[in-house]
């Protein structure tokens, strides 16, 4: 990278640029001296202006994060600039890369927590510390962002005020650099709550979530697998069984459970932002070319984006399980609220359209889900699989944590969840314990909903029936340990493509597994596969350079 005055150019004119701070129109640029943070009523705009910011990254979290993955491919009408970043060729000019935005929202940040006094006290509360763990969530998100974009970031945690600061020789960090510098920021904050005065406390990073993502970037497993069990035992978030596709197998269709019936509504409603499933999510507003949510604009109304015929396939060559005898073709998620052909709406359109996007847009607002309860349970299962626990991480995906699921040997065998144990008694290993009864009763659609880790049900169940009967959904005999855990962690990519693609994590949990395999051929082969030019596109990413954005 060069300097970085030459990244920030734009933001830095010999002051800091609040300019949507205080008014999103506005062309005025304030200095710090102008601001006292030490009021909530300022900490509100000045956090309505990071959030402003962050709204920018969110269309190119799902552009770099998906494009260049294997889910997701441009078509015969996309722009020059998304087939620059489908084809690994986005120069520093492209509109999806533009790596001042990020450090416009760090440069923010590190304003609101430079100023903001955590020691004022009102009724009895610090009134601005939620505040300030808010806002330094959001530049570790961005930072993380920053490495994972762009290989490497400039590190600073002091205001850009004028040239002299911007020309200063600050640290550059890869990913597991960073992530170590970031988790000692973080961890102080980790049980503050998200500040409560704005529409949606999910408009806000859980810090637990982030540790828990950064832990598992520098291989930190076990210290992965207690934030990602906190944030679920305290949200609590849970897998419920509210959620999944019910087929009806006698006539061969889904059942219409389009609205919540009883406990259960069919999984495409967990994409309108609901309270219970989103952890954090980024809205904005819902002008762009008329349509609404530009994801939704790009793929269903302009058919610049499509699912890749691996996505397709990826669904129909799953099993949909009626009993543990009787069974259908195909993961319904694909077709129901994914990548369905059924909802074509412009008779142009070259292949299925990813109608997920549909659910991320309402009259008023859209939103970019950044993370949802399955990320934040199939993160956990990647990580307790490393700790050597490959049947506990695979019942995420076919049993559901629960009680009911850690009382059965058979499923998670006594040395998995024990830290002591005899052939009748054990004690739960503190991250494992999913037996609590605790439980949150959220109103959704007017109807109560009890979310408790009781109802849990394995992921994979949400698009493919009864799995929890299977007799062939399971870790067949290995050789070793390390080749079941292999095996567990190969299931648990499989499933983030059926139940997360499209979301923006793509790309980047390939680059994960790649990097802890040391194998590039791992993401240059599922990558690759897509396209035409496949050993072109292959060879260009067995460098990993070339997993990289460049920058001027």
């Amino acid at each position: 990278m060069k300097k970085l005055y030459n990244i920030v150019v734009g933001i830095v004119m010999i002051g800091i640029t609040l300019t949507s701070c205080l008014d999103t129109k506005s062309d005025q640029i304030l200095l710090p001296s102008d601001l006292d943070l030490n009021s909530p009523d300022k900490n509100f705009y000045s956090m309505n202006g990071v959030l402003n910011q962050l709204e920018k990254l969110t269309l190119r979290y799902v552009i770099l994060g998906e494009l260049r993955g294997d889910l997701m491919e441009t078509t015969s009408y996309s722009d020059e600039e998304l087939n620059e970043v489908y084809n690994f060729e986005a120069g520093p000019d492209n509109k999806f890369n533009n790596v001042g935005d990020y450090y416009s929202v760090i440069n923010l940040c590190n304003y609101m927590i430079a100023n903001i006094d955590t020691a004022i006290t009102m009724k009895n509360e610090q009134v601005n510390l939620r505040d300030y763990a808010a806002a330094k969530g959001i530049r570790a998100w961005t930072y993380m962002q920053l490495a994972l974009n762009y290989g490497e970031a400039k590190y600073y945690t002091n205001v850009i005020e004028d040239v002299s600061d911007a020309n200063k020789n600050y640290p550059s960090y890869g990913i597991e650099e960073l992530a170590g510098e970031l988790i000692d920021d973080l961890i102080a904050w980790r049980d503050i709550q998200a500040p409560d005065k704005y529409e949606s406390a999910n408009m806000f990073f859980s810090i637990r979530m982030l540790l828990g993502d950064m832990y598992l970037w520098t291989g930190q497993y076990e210290s992965a697998a207690r934030e990602y069990y906190h944030l679920i035992n305290n949200n609590p978030a849970t897998t419920q069984n509210a959620y999944y596709i019910d087929v009806d197998y006698n006539n061969r269709a889904y059942l219409d459970n389009n609205t919540i019936i009883g406990w259960r509504a069919s999984w495409h409603n967990l994409f309108r932002g609901l309270e219970h499933n989103t952890i954090t999510l980024v809205n904005g507003s819902s002008e762009y070319n008329a349509e609404g949510s530009p994801l939704d604009s790009l793929n269903q109304y302009m058919n610049e984006l499509a699912p890749s015929d691996i996505a397709l396939n990826n669904w129909d060559s799953q099993i949909y399980y009626v009993t543990s005898t009787i069974t259908d073709e195909g993961d319904y998620r694909g077709e129901t609220g994914t990548a369905g052909s059924y909802s074509l709406l412009s008779s142009n359109t070259e292949k299925g359209q990813i109608v997920k996007f549909q659910n991320l847009s309402t009259e008023t607002r859209r939103s970019v889900v950044l993370y949802r309860a399955a990320h934040l349970y199939l993160r956990y299962a990647e990580a307790v699989n490393r700790l050597g626990k490959p049947n506990l991480a695979f019942a995420v995906l076919k049993n559901g944590l629960g009680p009911y699921t850690l009382a059965n040997d058979n499923l998670v065998p006594r040395h998995e969840k024990y830290s002591t144990y005899t052939d009748t008694t054990g004690t739960l290993i503190g991250y494992v314990d999913f037996t609590a009864s605790n439980y949150i009763t959220t109103i959704v659609d007017d109807d109560e909903v009890e979310r408790t880790v009781q109802r849990n049900i394995g992921v994979h169940k949400r698009g493919c029936g009864n799995v929890e009967l299977s007799e062939t959904f399971i870790i067949p005999e290995q050789a070793s340990l390390e080749d079941s855990i292999q095996y567990v962690e190969d299931k648990i990519i499989e499933e983030l493509a059926l139940e997360t693609a499209f979301e923006g994590n793509r790309f980047h949990d390939l680059m994960r597994i790649a990097k802890r395999r040391g194998s590039n051929a791992y993401l240059a082969d599922k990558v690759a596969e897509k396209y035409t030019n496949a050993d072109a596109i292959r060879a260009k990413l067995m460098e990993e350079a070339n997993w990289y954005l460049p920058t001027k």
